[in-house]
């Protein structure tokens, strides 16, 4: 008896640790690596697909910089939209710095696939989004929160008094 309660146990385990080795993982940039790094990315923005999610630029939850010559994807929804001015980056950026929303502090992440291969790069105030992994060079992105902003009853897109 105490056999079968030990192989059912590995059992299960394994199941677990399996069905989660398709998906990727943020890594989070200490915060002096952050900085330097955000405005290291800002600077060299043509050698990123940059895209942010939100409700056009004024109200934006993240940023993804994905490194063009890298031979690895990322599939992002309809909500994520292509940024191509670097002046539109730093005004999204220091907006994101500046809003006041509580639990919303933006920093920067390292994106690697389940096997530790990094895709790219995430500037977001949430701590939760998800990455799948599709194929060996290709990760799907999903489950990034809203922007902090918010719409009032009449579907007016409000903002926080520091936006």
């Amino acid at each position: 008896m105490k056999i079968f309660h030990v192989t059912f146990i590995i059992i299960i385990s394994a199941i677990i640790i399996s069905g989660c080795s398709s998906y990727g993982n943020l890594v989070v940039k200490s915060k002096n690596e952050s900085e330097g790094t955000i405005e290291k990315l800002i600077k060299n923005s043509d050698d990123y697909d940059i895209h942010h999610f939100g409700y056009g630029t004024k109200f934006v939850s993240g940023i993804i910089f994905n490194p063009k010559n890298d031979n690895k994807d990322l599939l992002l929804g309809d909500m994520w939209m292509k940024i191509n001015e670097p002046t539109a980056i730093s005004d999204i950026v220091n907006r994101m710095k500046g809003s006041d929303f509580r639990g919303f502090n933006p920093t920067l992440y390292k994106i690697v696939g389940p096997d530790g291969v990094f895709y790219g790069y995430l500037f977001t105030g949430w701590s939760h989004v998800v990455f799948k992994k599709i194929n060996d060079d290709t990760m799907s992105v999903y489950g990034l929160k809203d922007p902090p902003e918010y719409l009032d009853s009449k579907g007016v897109l409000m903002k926080s008094s520091k936006l």
